[in-house]
């Protein structure tokens, strides 16, 4: 079987050039050349260049063995006025795996039956790119191979040898890595109808990689964070000994998802947080926490704090409040949780044990519960992933906070500075300049918004949402007709022209609900208590 190796992503060049005397410009006889660049890999375009030619001429490249895309026999060039030619062309993937290359030459096009250069161009065997995790699929992807029908398989993959075609240069299959999957992995391809012609490609395996973005903060001492990629069962440690963090060994289940929990040393400070690197026992393989995440006083859009107490009153500290000595009894001002009952409370920083704040969701059948920071909402889900409380409030589409202020407040506040929401107060209100209620209606030119960005209908009758007299949103409704944009009690916003004609509409229903102009920049429709994302334009910045 003829089995080529790939084992370099960047190949020399090779210069391929034919030799022939031709007349230059100043009539003295030179010898024209011609070179063509590589690696060519089938189906990928390639540059051509000739010089010694006569100036301002016409000239052929013709080639052998269908090199040249969709068949073509040959390509007409005129050389510059210094008799220089370069050219790049489209190859083709039509060419069978069984030519190694092909030849180019160069005639005069008054005169094709003369060929001044030839080259010959050799093929660059397929490139193939994949990293395979441990009992995972994953995709093999191959540029630059010959059109045809295909097998996969290899000696660290599972399954049943895999068939794919190949078209337009490309092949793409779908393999499977074993559970003891090597850090080099071997996978080979051959034509389904020719076993003997194939190729044979070494390919990293995946390094581990955090599946979730998000920070699971149990307290302000312990951080979990979940990874993949690794060996099922495998056994892994922690590698380096932190100034904050415990040791901690864990084991990767059957899917090769690995669970770390940092427990931190009480009192670290956010200024002491460092990387904490876990290696796997049997594999090698290794994934960092590249800071371990303190919550301090502050609760950053993505991360939970999740409680999980068996008895529901013993209190667990979260975030905790920006000075140590905020009352005069010197007690630190601290998110709490007790279970999902109370659920997360704010205590005054005193003897006296008052609330200043409570999300008491209610009597809940379990003592497991996350309150996560969303886009500028607060909300309390169940183990199970129920929602039993949410603050009802909206912000910005990133850069969310949920910050602990001072001894008696903590709101959330946007990317913009803007405080939607405090344990005082609530949902911050939206001005009513700001809305369109139910039957509320919208002539040209008129809109509603908050400070520099209005959502409304323009003089021309296009639906728009501004900032500061900008357009940054359009639904392109101008010359339809349409005079009247209403908000109805279904919660459908339409515009409408003076014969009733529907001309555009949001398509949503929920009876009640009201559009707001927010302080993020966003026109929104929300349900009619505020807590539920109806419809919005995606301009909130």
């Amino acid at each position: 079987m003829r089995r080529r190796t790939v084992r370099a992503a960047v190949l020399s060049a090779v210069v391929l050039a034919g030799l022939l005397a031709f007349p230059s410009a100043a009539g003295a006889d030179t010898l024209p050349t011609l070179q063509a660049d590589t690696p060519h890999l089938r189906g990928a375009s390639f540059t051509v260049t000739a010089s010694g030619l006569t100036p301002d001429t016409s000239y052929t490249l013709t080639t052998d063995g269908g090199a040249f895309d969709s068949g073509t026999a040959s390509y007409v060039f005129t050389t510059t006025s210094s008799g220089y030619l370069r050219t790049t062309i489209s190859g083709t993937s039509g060419v069978s795996a069984t030519r190694d290359g092909f030849d180019v030459h160069l005639v005069a096009t008054e005169d094709p039956g003369s060929t001044l250069a030839a080259a010959h161009e050799t093929f660059t065997d397929p490139i193939p790119s994949a990293s395979p995790c441990p009992a995972a699929p994953a995709t093999l992807r191959v540029q630059g191979i010959a059109d045809g029908d295909y097998v996969v398989d290899g000696p660290h993959l599972v399954g049943d040898p895999v068939a794919a075609r190949a078209s337009d240069g490309t092949l793409q299959a779908t393999i499977t890595g074993a559970s003891d999957l090597p850090a080099v992995v071997d996978v080979h391809a051959h034509l389904a109808d020719n076993p003997a012609v194939g190729y044979t490609w070494s390919v990293p395996r995946a390094a581990p990689v955090f599946s979730d973005p998000r920070l699971e903060i149990y307290s302000p001492w312990q951080v979990h964070r979940t990874a993949n990629c690794f060996a099922p069962g495998e056994t892994i440690r922690q590698t380096n000994r932190t100034r904050n963090a415990t040791g901690v060994t864990t084991v990767a289940d059957a899917h090769g998802v690995a669970k770390f929990v940092v427990d931190l040393r009480p009192g670290t400070q956010a200024a002491d947080a460092d990387a904490v690197s876990f290696r796997g026992v049997s594999s090698g393989q290794s994934v960092q926490v590249s800071r371990v995440g303190i919550p301090g006083t502050t609760l950053y859009q993505g991360q939970s704090l999740v409680t999980q107490v068996p008895d529901p009153w013993q209190r667990k500290r979260f975030l905790v409040g920006p000075s140590p000595d905020v009352s005069a009894a010197g007690r630190t001002n601290y998110l709490f949780a007790g279970g999902c009952n109370p659920g997360f409370f704010m205590l005054r920083p005193d003897s006296s044990e008052a609330y200043v704040w409570q999300a008491f969701p209610g009597r809940v059948n379990t003592d497991s519960c996350r309150l996560t920071l969303g886009p500028g909402y607060l909300t309390v889900r169940t183990a199970a992933g129920r929602v039993i409380w949410s603050s009802g409030s909206h912000g910005t589409r990133s850069g969310n906070r949920f910050v602990v202020t001072n001894a008696q407040r903590a709101e959330i506040v946007t990317a913009t500075q803007v405080a939607v929401w405090t344990t005082d107060f609530g949902p911050v209100t939206t001005p009513a300049s700001a809305m369109l209620r139910p039957q509320g209606a919208l002539h040209r030119g008129h809109s509603v918004g908050w400070g520099t960005v209005r959502f409304g209908l323009d003089r021309y009758g296009n639906v728009v949402v501004t900032r500061a007299g900008k357009v940054v949103w359009s639904k392109h409704t101008a010359g339809r007709g349409g005079i009247r944009l209403r908000m109805l009690d279904d919660g459908d916003i339409v515009l409408r022209t003076a014969h009733h004609h529907t001309v555009w509409s949001t398509h949503t229903h929920s009876p009640g609900a009201a559009l707001e102009v927010t302080g993020a920049g966003d026109a929104a429709i929300y349900s009619e208590r505020g807590h539920h994302l109806v419809w919005h334009t995606g301009t909130a910045i």
